[in-house]
């Protein structure tokens, strides 16, 4: 979409223009007003800027995820990695939304129990960790962040408008309960270049969100998508395609809370449409190979992989045929970086 009116002929919910203003340490700030009155802020640094030295006041402000206490640790070192080099294309124009929702309010389609360690839904498929993990309470304010390394897949060739699509994310929340905080990529949504990036915070956003501009993942690009807990009304975004650096950085205030740290996922999903919202059909999407899930907790913040925490691997069904499968890897290795595959089988 080049422009607001094009959007919105298509019968897509646009934001306002962005208003742009010099943040005090540099860098340019974009705040939109979305169509429903939630705000997002986009800011870009300064090309001096060094997020790996930069304190942590400075990291909230240019919307970076926070950086991991060990410096000696895993996660350290990958969130080295996916905070340098970063890109910024030309701010978004707009935000919009066509209509395409990545969790159906109320759905309770996961089925988690914690502890047993597999799962069915109608809509997910893919890793999700519930606590009471070991040695902690049960808290629905448990998990804070949840990051994602992942191969983006490739749609097929006769991807054309109908509603065959596909969500790759990682999120806070959604289990059974209408809060839900995620971002992540998308394939086969008409109008929505295969690969864009995007938002979406239930209950607040009935409807996904998508930045305006060249903020897309080709096929076969590493992408890492993070959400991260401000506070009970602002969530961390940020999305970076890895191979390009072309990175989407946003803090998003919504005006009724959108966070549950019950749960945390890593999610293949086929989007809903329509009101009521109905599951459409899962696009082929081959495999999706996520290769790192990180995930903090706790009341240390400890950054542990998903496989260290409870954890169920969620297999998608349409009554008694498997949309979409999950292979991990053996148990002595899922504690090392929480990789796994989903695997496309069936559209509905």
């Amino acid at each position: 979409m080049t422009t607001a009116s094009a959007a919105q002929s298509c019968g897509f919910a646009v934001s306002s223009a962005p208003e742009e203003s010099t943040l005090p340490g540099g860098g340019e700030s974009y705040t939109y007003t979305l169509p429903n009155g939630d705000t997002a802020v986009q800011s870009d640094p300064p090309p001096s800027f060094n997020p790996i030295t930069a304190t942590a006041a400075q990291l909230e402000q240019y919307a970076f995820p926070p950086r991991p206490s060990d410096s000696s640790s895993s996660a350290y070192e990958k969130w080295t990695e996916v905070v340098s080099g970063n890109v910024y294309p030309a701010a978004p124009k707009f935000m919009y939304s066509p209509q395409v929702s990545y969790c159906t309010p109320y759905s309770g389609y996961a089925h988690y129990q914690c502890g047993s360690g597999t799962g069915s839904s109608q809509i997910w498929s893919g890793l999700l960790d519930g606590n009471p993990a070991p040695g902690y309470p049960f808290s629905s304010t448990f998990f804070t962040e949840d990051g994602i390394e992942y191969v983006e897949p490739t749609p097929p060739s006769s991807n054309t408008c109908n509603t065959y699509s596909a969500g790759f994310w990682t999120g806070l929340g959604g289990d059974g309960v209408n809060a839900l905080a995620q971002d992540g990529t998308g394939m086969g949504t008409c109008g929505v270049t295969d690969g864009s990036f995007f938002y979406q915070m239930i209950p607040d956003m009935t409807s996904a969100y998508f930045p305006e501009g060249s903020y897309v993942a080709a096929p076969g690009d590493t992408v890492w998508a993070q959400i991260t807990y401000v506070n009970s009304t602002t969530i961390g975004v940020y999305v970076k395609d890895v191979t390009t650096g072309v990175t989407l950085n946003q803090r998003v205030t919504v005006t009724t809370s959108v966070y549950n740290g019950a749960t945390a996922e890593a999610i293949a999903e086929r989007p809903s449409y329509g009101t009521p919202s109905e599951p459409g059909f899962l696009e082929n999407y081959g495999t999706w190979n996520v290769l790192w899930d990180f995930v903090v907790g706790g009341t240390t913040n400890l950054d542990a992989p998903a496989g260290l925490w409870n954890f169920a691997t969620l297999t998608m069904t349409n009554g008694s045929d498997q949309l979409s499968s999950v292979t991990t890897p053996p148990v002595q290795n899922q504690g090392t970086d929480g990789s796994f595959v989903t695997t496309f089988h069936l559209s509905s």
